[in-house]
C-alpha cells in the first residue's frame, strides 16, 4: 500500500509540473539589442601606445634664471592635458603639441643590403640647439634631441638623479635639456611626469617591447656551447635603469673568437627585433620657452617638431667596464639602436612630407621638410663619432628605400627631406670630423645655406603650419 501511495503521489507531482511548464513561456536566446549610437558617431578608443602613460593631466611652472644684474623675469605656470585618442596636448586650452609614440617600422624595412650603401646629400650646420629651434627660419623643422630611452634627460642613472621638475633642466647645459627648454614648458613637464623610472611602474620606455622580445628569444636558445650559453644570458639580461640601457657583461674567460661569435649572434637577434624600438615625438610645439641665455622668455612665434632619441653609454655610467669584449658588445648594441633611432625620426618626417607632396597644388612648388640630426651618444656617452655618423648614413639609406618602394613616379628622398647635421658651435672641430667621416663613407656634404636661404625656406614652412595642425594631430598617433 505504501508503495502504491508513493507512486500515486509521484504521478500527481509530475502532472502538476507538466502543467506549470505548459503555461510557462518558452526558453529563448538572449535577444537584447545593443543600442546604436545616434548619428554617425565613432567610438573613441585609446591608442594602444598610450596605455603605459602615468599622467594625462598635470601642472607646470618655469622661471628664467637670475642674471648677473640680480633681476629675474617673472616665471610662468599653467596646466597640461592630453587626449589619448588624438594625441593632442593642451596647456590652459591652447594646443601645445601632438604626442606620437610608435614602433619605428617593420622588420623588412630595417635590413641593410650586403653591398655598399648609396650616396646621399648631407648639410652641416654649426650652431646651438636652442638658437636653431627658436630661429624663425626653422619653422616646421624636425629636431632629433638627445634624451634617455624614456624621453626625459637625467644627469645619471641613479634614482637620486631623476629629474622631476622642468626648472631643473636649467642646470643641465647639454643639448637635450636645452632643446626641451626652448619649447613650451608644458611638453617637457609632461614627459618628465610620464618617463619610466625605477620609482614607478609604466611610463614611456622606448625599448620595452624590444627587450621583451629579446627575453622571449632567449627561451629558444639551447645552451649547448659556450657561445649559446652566453647569448642566452645576454639576451635575457638587458636592463633599462632610469632611461640608461645597461648592456650585460660577458664572462671574463671568453676567448676573442668566442666573444666575436657572441657579438655577431646578439647583433643578428637585435636586428631582428629592432623594428620594435619606439619613436617618441611631440609635433607642432610652440617655441615659447626660455631664450638661449635662459635669462628671459623667447619671443618666437613659430612651431617645430621635437623627437626624443638616445644612444647607449659606452664604457660610461652603468656600462663602465675593463673588458674589451664587453666594450665591443656595447658598441654593437649602441650602433644598432642609433640606426633605429635616426631611422624612426626620419621616417616620421618623411611620411608627413610625403603627405604634403600628395595633397599640394600642382602649381605650387614643393617645400622640403628639414630635419636636424644631433650627434646622439657623443660627449659623456663615449660613442665614437664614426659609429654615430655611420648610423646616420645607414638610417638615411633605409629611408631612401622607402621612397623607392613607393614607386618610380613618386618623389625621391632628396625631393622631400633636407637632412642637416647640427654640430655644436662650442666645438667647431666637431663639424670637420663629421665632414671627414661622411666623405670616408662615400657621402656628399656641404655647409647649410645662408641666413637668407634659410629664412626663405622658413617662410614657406610657416604658410600652412596652422592649417595642417589639426589634421596631423590624429595621424601622429598611428602605432
Amino acid at each position: 500500500m505504501k508503495a502504491m501511495k508513493a507512486a500515486a503521489a509521484m504521478k500527481a507531482a509530475m502532472k502538476a509540473m507538466k502543467g506549470k511548464a505548459r503555461g510557462a513561456p518558452a526558453k529563448v536566446k538572449n535577444t537584447r539589442v545593443q543600442k546604436k549610437p545616434a548619428g554617425n558617431v565613432r567610438r573613441r578608443t585609446q591608442v594602444r601606445s598610450m596605455k603605459f602613460l602615468i599622467r594625462t593631466e598635470g601642472r607646470w611652472s618655469l622661471a628664467p634664471s637670475e642674471g648677473s644684474s640680480g633681476v629675474q623675469p617673472r616665471g610662468r605656470s599653467g596646466t597640461y592635458s592630453l587626449d589619448t585618442v588624438s594625441g593632442q596636448m593642451l596647456s590652459d586650452k591652447t594646443k601645445v603639441g601632438s604626442l606620437s609614440i610608435r614602433a619605428i617600422g617593420d622588420k623588412d624595412e630595417l635590413e641593410l643590403p650586403a653591398g655598399p650603401l648609396g650616396s646621399f646629400d648631407f648639410e652641416i650646420c654649426i650652431g646651438e640647439v636652442m638658437k636653431q629651434i627658436q630661429s624663425p627660419s626653422n619653422a616646421g623643422a624636425y629636431f632629433v634631441l638627445p634624451s634617455q630611452m624614456n624621453a626625459a634627460e637625467y644627469p645619471h642613472y641613479a634614482p637620486e638623479a631623476i629629474v622631476r621638475d622642468v626648472n631643473d633642466y636649467r642646470w643641465d647645459r647639454t643639448a637635450g635639456p636645452r632643446g626641451q627648454l626652448s619649447g613650451h614648458p608644458a611638453v617637457a613637464q609632461f614627459l618628465l611626469d610620464n618617463a619610466s623610472t625605477s620609482a614607478r611602474k609604466g611610463g614611456i620606455n622606448t625599448v620595452r617591447e624590444m627587450l621583451r622580445s629579446l627575453r622571449t628569444e632567449s627561451t629558444y636558445v639551447r645552451p649547448q656551447s659556450d657561445v649559446s650559453k652566453e647569448v642566452k644570458r645576454v639576451l635575457n639580461d638587458f636592463k633599462l635603469q632610469n632611461g640608461y640601457l645597461a648592456v650585460p657583461k660577458l664572462i671574463s674567460m671568453l676567448s676573442a673568437k668566442t666573444g666575436m661569435e657572441v657579438r655577431n649572434t646578439v647583433r643578428q637577434v637585435l636586428e631582428k627585433h629592432l623594428a620594435k624600438l619606439r619613436t617618441v615625438a611631440v609635433l607642432d610645439v610652440p617655441t615659447r620657452g626660455l631664450g638661449h641665455d635662459l635669462l628671459q622668455w623667447s619671443s618666437s612665434k613659430h612651431r617645430v617638431n621635437l623627437i626624443y632619441a638616445s644612444a647607449v653609454p659606452v664604457n660610461a655610467y652603468n656600462n663602465e667596464t675593463k673588458s674589451s669584449q664587453h666594450l665591443l658588445l656595447q658598441r654593437v648594441v649602441s650602433s644598432l639602436l642609433l640606426r633605429g633611432a635616426y631611422y624612426g625620426a626620419m621616417k616620421l618626417a618623411l611620411q608627413k612630407a610625403t603627405k604634403e607632396w600628395k595633397t599640394r597644388k600642382s602649381s605650387r612648388p614643393m617645400r622640403k621638410a628639414v630635419i636636424y640630426l644631433l650627434p646622439l651618444g657623443g660627449g659623456v656617452f663615449n660613442n665614437p663619432f664614426r659609429d654615430i655618423v655611420t648610423a646616420m648614413v645607414e638610417a638615411v639609406h633605409l629611408v631612401s628605400v622607402l621612397c623607392k618602394k613607393a614607386g618610380s613616379d613618386g618623389p625621391s628622398l632628396k625631393d622631400l627631406l633636407t637632412i642637416r647635421i647640427l654640430a655644436w658651435e662650442g666645438r667647431p672641430e666637431e663639424a670637420d670630423e663629421i665632414r671627414e667621416l661622411l666623405k670616408e663613407l662615400g657621402q656628399k656634404c656641404h655647409d647649410a645655406g645662408g641666413a637668407a636661404e634659410q629664412e626663405e625656406n622658413g617662410d614657406a614652412l610657416r604658410d600652412d603650419a596652422e592649417a595642417e595642425a589639426e589634421a596631423d594631430a590624429t595621424a601622429s598617433m598611428e602605432v
